[in-house]
């Protein structure tokens, strides 16, 4: 009897890690010729019927795998060429040349106080870029404020400094608005929804 129970514990064992390992992690087929590739990006994740989380950025989790939908920018250097010449398209060359340099100065100078400044950025960021500028109601360029948008990767879970937490490691795209105002950082939301400053 004691055979019997130890035989019937090993064969749920079994089947438990067969479920786990072979069956429980989806995956995706080519319907052509039925070969299957493992869910490796958040595009794949929604493709195996996975459901999406409206988060910003959106994710979607396959089992364990928690996938962070990458928002796309293209070229930073041609996007901020491109807004600056739209801002300046109505001044004389010699004020455009000035304010060109200045444009690129101010972006140049909050960019090394985000790296220094920003928890989420400092504890496992990389790959910061300058988005582009946002207008802002409350945040007008007549009262010397300006509305700056970063993004960045994480490749961890969560924001701020989490050196005290279990963290899942998973590469996290962020983007932190920041209100500027006579060169000085009043405020940073990463996301829409983690205030950086008071942190």
């Amino acid at each position: 009897m004691l055979w019997f129970g130890l035989i019937l514990v090993l064969l749920i064992i079994g089947v438990a890690l067969y479920i786990y390992f072979v069956i429980g992690p989806q995956s995706l087929c080519d319907s052509k010729d039925g070969n299957c590739v493992p869910v490796t990006n958040f595009e794949e994740c929604i493709e195996a019927g996975n459901p999406i989380m409206e988060s910003y950025p959106r994710q979607c989790r396959n089992n364990d795998q928690l996938f962070v939908e990458e928002i796309n920018v293209s070229n930073n250097n041609d996007k901020n060429s491109n807004f600056i010449e739209k801002e300046l398209e109505d001044t004389d060359k010699e004020e455009q040349l000035e304010s060109r340099d200045s444009m690129q100065a101010r972006i140049a100078t909050i960019k090394s106080w985000f790296e220094e400044n920003i928890g989420t950025y400092k504890f496992d960021g990389s790959n910061l870029s300058f988005k582009d500028f946002e207008e802002s109601s409350d945040c007008k360029k007549v009262d010397g404020c300006e509305v700056m948008v970063f993004q960045f990767n994480s490749s961890h879970a969560g924001y701020g400094d989490r050196g005290d937490s279990v963290l899942a490691q998973v590469i996290t795209t962020h983007v932190t608005v920041l209100k500027v105002k006579n060169g000085q950082v009043i405020e940073a939301i990463t996301d829409k929804k983690f205030d950086e400053l008071g942190e």
